[in-house]
């Protein structure tokens, strides 16, 4: 004998019911057990017989701990339903959902019976694990902005003016954006929070929002290179300087260096890194050097005898006093006097001296006298006359 309630009872009016269907099957023999039990729903029932007896409570059958809040949660003591009408009431709506904590939630099978409780990845709003923690902001991209709502879900997004970043619209610029001002003489930037920097002052103009590094067309040396001021503003590597560079240009030559141009000219690589100007060799030129001489040649200068050298260069042998003829010291100064004893002197002619000349009477030989007097009166003795006279005492 099968006994079935319909949904339509009080809770009272099915306890009734299941106790008498309790007792003709009793006695009809449906139960095997010697002792007949009741149905797990008479035994969860309060058994009263009072008409007016007292409803279960609402979350009766939750578990503790449980947040009464979700999709389809029991509110009221018809709550509990029968999946098929020969099984047991669950204790839930299948379907339904809720919170169970901050972060977690269970929903109801499809038995009336509620599931293991679920961690929610952020929060647990209105029994369903939520995109976002409420009131939260994210940028959707570089220029959009979304918001958390208080559903856990997120809202349209709006668009930023200056970009999003890091959850807030910047409210100056666009971070890492650069520009330049109106005469290009200042530059400013945006910092990473979406504001903008203090302008710097740029001396060589402004350029894309960067101060030029130099003017355009500008040369310059770096090392043994030579660069040149791009249109942007920055250095760019115009040569490679095989002699190095100098100034603001590749050298022509090595500072120091020096070659002869044809046999009779000579020049020297100044420290610029360019040619002096040609000298003449009337010797010659060899190994960038004027020949003054040939080898082992001799002659006389005011300094002395000299004789050419192995660079071709004339090196003084000996120092003559009184100068030299031909490739001989002199013996004399042309013209020069000299004291041979008290009363005697000779002159220089030729390169010789001359046979001796005697002083006047009562004079003496002395090179040193003023006036060029070569034969002074002796002492005691005076000449009157206006040119070289007689000595006389006076």
């Amino acid at each position: 004998m099968l006994c079935t309630v319909s949904s339509s009872f009080t809770r009272f009016g099915r306890a009734l019911y299941w106790f008498w269907c309790a007792w003709i099957a009793s006695m009809a023999g449906c139960f095997l057990d010697s002792s007949p039990t009741l149905p797990a729903q008479v035994e969860a029932l309060p058994m009263t017989s009072a008409p007016d007896a007292q409803p279960m409570p609402a979350d009766a059958g939750r578990e503790p701990g449980a947040i009464a809040t979700g999709s389809g949660a029991m509110a009221d003591e018809d709550a509990s339903v029968c999946a098929s009408e020969d099984e047991r009431c669950g204790t839930c709506q299948p379907g339904a959902s809720e919170c169970t904590g901050a972060s977690a939630r269970r929903t109801c099978t499809a038995q009336g019976v509620w599931s293991e409780v679920e961690t929610c990845a952020l929060a647990c709003v209105a029994g369903r694990c939520s995109e976002c923690r409420p009131n939260a902001a994210a940028c959707l991209d570089k220029a959009r902005l979304q918001m958390c709502a208080d559903d856990g879900r997120w809202s349209a997004a709006r668009v930023c003016e200056h970009g999003c970043n890091r959850g807030v619209c910047n409210d100056q610029c666009v971070p890492g954006t650069r520009a330049c001002n109106a005469d290009n003489t200042e530059a400013s930037s945006c910092s990473d929070s979406g504001r903008s920097q203090p302008n710097e002052r740029c001396e060589h103009g402004c350029n894309a929002g960067a101060c030029r590094s130099c003017r355009e067309g500008a040369l310059r040396c770096n090392a043994d290179n030579q660069e040149a001021c791009a249109a942007d503003g920055t250095w760019q590597l115009l040569a490679a300087c095989e002699l190095g560079c100098s100034g603001e240009r590749c050298a022509a030559c090595m500072v120091g260096t020096r070659e002869c141009i044809g046999s009779n000219e000579a020049r020297e690589c100044g420290a610029n890194g360019e040619w002096s100007a040609p000298t003449d060799c009337s010797g010659g030129c060899a190994d960038g050097e004027c020949r003054e001489c040939t080898a082992n040649a001799e002659r006389c200068s005011d300094r002395g005898i000299e004789r050419c050298s192995r660079e071709l260069r004339w090196e003084t042998m000996m120092e003559c006093p009184y100068g030299c003829a031909g490739t001989s010291c002199a013996v004399c100064t042309e013209g020069a006097l000299d004291c041979t004893s008290r009363t005697e002197l000779r002159v220089c002619r030729n390169n010789s001296w001359t046979s001796s000349d005697s002083c006047r009477p009562n004079a003496h030989c002395d090179m040193a006298a003023p006036g060029g007097n070569t034969c002074p009166c002796d002492p005691g003795y005076s000449d009157p006359h206006p040119s070289p006279g007689l000595c006389e005492r006076p």
